[in-house]
């Protein structure tokens, strides 16, 4: 296990010996060895006492605080890495509109077209989608050409979001039975799918930060998304280009095999949410997720998901460095 979920709620985390146990009251729900764990993620009203935070951040072990229905609150982490040379690099990108954050805002943007691309391709090699899908297809290969040409952040920033329209257009024909999707909405999330996927991305930005952080680099400094207070903006630059592969596929699988249905969801305040039990599903199938392997294309080998996480933030730190240049991370 990487990661202890802890969704029961009015329960209390300690630290006994070289274990974390989660107690209700005096009853014992379960027990799990340090060593085992890289991160904690708490949903609601958990209390983690201040003898288990202070191991956790020895052991730079990660306590991530959700929403009892997954919105982010914070992280805790231990000792940040000391490669302050690595941090200054990225810094100076960052300033460096014209040449940093361009070159690497373009990196991680042609990723995701190219991978949303790829997915909607997959699902169509029986070719038995409508003209729209296939058009859909067409127009992020546009885009993709596109691309390359642009030296202005907010041009960028403009091609990403109409392919993201352009793909989730296409969204719904890779979906099967009762579920129904019209387009991506985030703040709130209006139907089942895009609570799933809000959710999805949720994890996956602590996924990555976790990983940007154990190379020396600071999630919060990133050359796409802007600046705001909170807002982890190297992790959502890096979490791009596994936005379709990795989350999208996850959440089209959850419907398709029928492990999630609708009524697993609920309307609260004109938001659309998982039930407790949803959630505990949907975090079965992404922790089971994390450990498919793939293909990477730098490496030349397999490797799983969260491993890949972590190459790429290796990737980007040595492009910092000028020691090489980075490449996106994309599916065959």
């Amino acid at each position: 296990m990487s990661t202890l979920y802890i969704t029961q709620q009015y329960t209390t985390l300690r630290k006994e010996d070289e274990r974390l146990k989660l107690y209700k009251g005096k009853e014992l729900l379960t027990e799990i060895p340090i060593f085992k764990i890289k991160q904690v993620v708490i949903f609601g009203e958990v209390t983690v006492t201040a003898s288990t935070i202070r191991k956790l951040a020895e052991n730079k072990i990660t306590l991530c605080y959700l929403t009892e229905w997954g919105k982010f609150i914070s992280r805790m982490e231990g000792d940040v890495s000391k490669n302050v040379i690595v941090r200054l690099k990225q810094y100076k990108s960052h300033l460096d509109i014209d040449k940093g954050s361009v070159k690497f805002a373009k990196s991680f943007i042609s990723g995701k077209i190219k991978n949303s691309r790829t997915v909607l391709m997959k699902s169509n090699r029986g070719g038995d989608k409508s003209s729209q899908f296939k058009e859909a297809i067409d127009e992020l290969n546009r885009l993709e050409k596109r691309l390359k040409d642009e030296d202005n952040i907010d041009s960028i920033r403009g091609i990403e979001g109409r392919a993201a329209v352009v793909y989730f257009s296409a969204f719904t024909e890779m979906i099967k039975g009762e579920f129904i999707f019209e387009k991506r909405n985030k703040r709130p999330p209006k139907d089942p799918i895009n609570a799933m996927l809000s959710f999805g991305y949720v994890l996956l930005s602590n996924e990555m930060s976790s990983a940007i952080s154990s190379v020396g680099l600071d999630p919060y400094i990133g050359f796409l998304h802007r600046l705001r207070y909170g807002r982890p903006s190297l992790a959502l630059d890096m979490i791009e280009e596994f936005r379709a592969l990795f989350v999208d596929r996850l959440v089209i699988s959850i419907i398709n095999n029928k492990i999630l249905k609708e009524d697993d969801f609920e309307e609260v305040l004109g938001e659309v949410k998982m039930s407790k039990k949803a959630i505990k599903k949907f975090l079965e199938a992404y922790e089971a997720k994390k450990y498919d392997e793939i293909y990477h294309p730098i490496f030349k080998y397999k490797a799983t998901y969260q491993q890949c996480f972590q190459l790429q933030a290796r990737l980007l730190s040595k492009a910092l460095m000028e020691e090489i240049e980075y490449v996106p991370f994309l599916i065959r």
